[in-house]
């Protein structure tokens, strides 16, 4: 999802929707560990 984010898109908003039984903080960890280094602001 990262990944995608940072190739076709100028910007990403990172946010949880419905985690369920996931750790919402996780989610999000994991998904900026995989976004390319543009540029992250947090």
């Amino acid at each position: 999802m990262g990944k995608i984010a940072t190739k076709f898109a100028d910007f990403a908003i990172i946010t949880c929707d419905n985690p369920r039984t996931e750790e919402p903080r996780q989610i999000v960890s994991d998904i900026l560990q995989a976004l390319a280094k543009k540029q992250i602001i947090i």
